[in-house]
């Protein structure tokens, strides 16, 4: 009951583009995790597979990842009031959202289960150490379109905006807990993706 929460904007200015074909920087390690959920992953920035609008379809029909997030993190239905369409060089930080239920299932096959006790240890604001960043992905009608090089820099961007290190803190490491962003009902690659 006592807490803080934070909701934060993110938009990457042109001039903190990268210059990609001048980078020379090695693609960093990937772990691969089964039967694991993202917000069991303590500890780690967690992503939000948003719609360009956030909560996506939480509040009428969907319930596949994001709008699972929103139903067991209840907190994090704010942000659908305050937050407008997020631009291709956008995202938002959800801070401090406590999670108050289980469940099991997945889209048809969801279902709540208990009351959850979020253990969670707080910062020194009171939010709970729960990070998680909302990013949309493209939506392919048509999955050739992935391919082009417009739409390859576009989700680069994105993630580029979701996880990178601000210069004050660069010595410092921290993971991401991710799955297969915009490959299920986007039609995206998982190969392609899982290189931006």
């Amino acid at each position: 009951p006592k807490g803080v929460l934070t909701f934060r904007r993110f938009a990457l200015p042109d001039i903190w583009k990268p210059k990609w074909i001048e980078s020379q920087a090695r693609l960093c390690k990937i772990h691969l995790r089964k039967n694991t959920t993202i917000e069991d992953m303590h500890g780690l920035l967690q992503v939000d597979f948003a719609n360009e609008f956030i909560g996506g379809g939480v509040m009428n029909e969907g319930i596949v990842q994001e709008e699972i997030r929103f139903t067991i993190c209840t907190e994090m239905l704010v942000s659908v009031l305050i937050c407008e369409v997020m631009l291709p060089n956008e995202c938002i930080f959800l801070i401090g959202c406590e999670q108050y239920v289980t469940y099991s299932g997945y889209a048809t096959t969801f279902k709540a289960k208990d009351n959850f006790i979020d253990k969670t240890p707080k910062d020194s604001w009171g939010r709970k150490l729960s990070h998680v960043v909302a990013m949309d992905a493209i939506n392919y009608l048509n999955s050739l379109d992935q391919y082009t090089i417009e739409n390859m820099s576009r989700e680069l961007i994105k993630a580029y905006t979701c996880f990178r290190i601000p210069k004050s803190m660069e010595k410092s490491m921290f993971g991401i807990a991710t799955g297969n962003w915009g490959c299920g009902a986007f039609n995206g690659d998982r190969q392609l993706k899982g290189m931006s």
